[in-house]
């Protein structure tokens, strides 16, 4: 029976549909997209950037921290330091070469990163083809995404921040954010930059874990500039990754919202066009129960089926939008978590949607029910 009253309104039915399918996909695009970012920030941090990443104190991210140079050899003399690499990055939008598949209006955003030349650091980026650079050579290494895009490969020049580099290595991560990179020289990086500065500072430690906090703590009480933070839980200190997850999580429940009333005109139009019949199955014997439990479920086979639409759809206008409008940069990622976090959603914006309708339908008496017109 809940099904047979969706149907019989069909036109009202895939309008409500199409909205509960685009809630759910908004909510799945966003939440991807964003677990996609956390996930390849908290792998560079935990895999590339050593056991201690130490920024600017009150910088929003690494990004933005600007410390000097020299600050690696001050911290490389700590108790408890194994090695103190200083790295920069910085994102270059770059058109792509003439011939490429990259339209020119949409040129390859290039995640650029100064490392030291023969450092343990750069040697974890593995490589695939050819050899690390050397300082001083403009030389560089790519990632193998960033090498496949820009049609570059060993022994090729590419010009980078007004400086010609060749391609002297092709490496491979499987963290896109570092496969669709290119890396170069510490000592080149100060040549382009006169003034450039480091953005983190990243420590490996001769202690293990148990010294972490003893390192971080003499960090803080020599320089009380700097904020040490141990990798592994870097995320947790990347102030723009909370609020990217405030504003998915904000326009998500914008675009739920939006669904729920979709659901609950329905069914309240619904409640009200089957007066007579819910005064009818009222007369010969329903209860209360029985009429709640069928309103109840009719929103619930609403949004369940708008649900599995909007989850197709998130996901093919996520993979479809990378591909198509890539800057090499976003990679989404659909966790188990995702998928019961949008089927609980789905689960309790039908019936909570479909409440108010249901109590609106048991409290029609039969008799009054079996007058409407």
């Amino acid at each position: 029976m809940p099904l047979k009253s969706l149907l019989s309104k069909k036109l009202r039915t895939v309008f409500v549909l199409i909205g509960i399918a685009l809630g759910l996909a908004t909510l799945v695009a966003l939440r991807a997209t964003t677990l996609g970012l956390i996930d390849q920030f908290d792998r560079i941090a935990t895999d590339y950037r050593g056991q201690i990443m130490v920024q600017a104190q009150g910088a929003l991210d690494p990004l933005f921290s600007k410390l000097d140079f020299e600050l690696a050899d001050r911290l490389r003399g700590l108790p408890g330091v194994k090695d103190a690499y200083a790295v920069a990055h910085y994102l270059s939008r770059v058109p792509p070469p003439a011939g490429t598949a990259a339209s020119k209006d949409l040129p390859y955003y290039f995640l650029a990163y100064a490392l030291p030349a023969g450092s343990e650091l750069l040697q974890r980026h593995k490589l695939v083809r050819g050899r690390y650079f050397e300082a001083g050579a403009r030389e560089m290494i790519l990632g193998d995404e960033a090498a496949s895009a820009l049609k570059l490969g060993l022994g090729d020049r590419y010009r980078l921040s007004g400086a010609e580099f060749r391609v002297v290595g092709i490496f491979h991560t499987a963290v896109r954010l570092l496969d669709g990179a290119g890396i170069y020289a510490t000592h080149d990086f100060r040549q382009i930059f006169k003034n450039g500065k480091a953005n983190v500072i990243a420590l490996d430690l001769v202690a293990g874990p148990a010294g972490k906090a003893a390192v971080m703590a003499e960090i803080r009480a020599r320089y009380p500039d700097l904020e040490p933070m141990e990798s592994a839980r870097a995320i947790d200190n990347f102030r723009h990754v909370a609020m990217f997850q405030g504003f998915s999580l904000g326009i998500s429940i914008i675009a739920v919202t939006i669904a729920a009333l979709g659901i609950l005109n329905t069914m309240f139009t619904s409640v009200h066009e089957r007066t007579r019949e819910i005064g009818l199955l009222r007369a010969l014997g329903w209860s209360s129960p029985m009429i709640l439990t069928l309103i109840l479920q009719e929103g619930l086979l609403l949004s369940l089926a708008g649900g599995l639409i909007g989850a197709v759809l998130g996901v093919a206008g996520t993979e479809l939008l990378i591909r198509t409008v890539d800057i090499g940069l976003v990679r989404a990622h659909y966790p188990a978590s995702l998928w019961l976090e949008a089927a609980a959603l789905t689960v309790v914006t039908g019936l909570l949607s479909s409440l108010p309708p249901a109590l609106k339908a048991i409290a029609i008496a039969p008799i009054e029910a079996l007058r409407h017109e």
